[in-house]
């Protein structure tokens, strides 16, 4: 519970925006990763797992690239 605490305080930091980001690039390269290598090997369990990250950490990116590309 203290490193909870301990986190959110470092990260109202000013600083630590890029590191934040730069976090969330590293889980979404990790799932996607995940998510070939589960569906090219057939193994559902290590895919499924990548597309629940992905869920996760890639919805605010893609609700921006979806406003972002769309027509009209």
């Amino acid at each position: 519970m203290n490193e909870v605490a301990a986190a959110e305080q470092q990260s109202g930091r000013s600083g630590n925006w890029l590191a934040h980001y730069a976090h969330y690039a590293w889980m979404v390269v990790h799932a996607v990763f995940a998510v070939v290598v589960g569906f090219s090997t057939l193994n559902m369990t290590l895919a499924d797992s990548g597309l629940a990250v992905l869920n996760e950490h890639a919805a605010p990116y893609m609700t921006l690239l979806a406003r972002l590309t769309r027509r009209g």
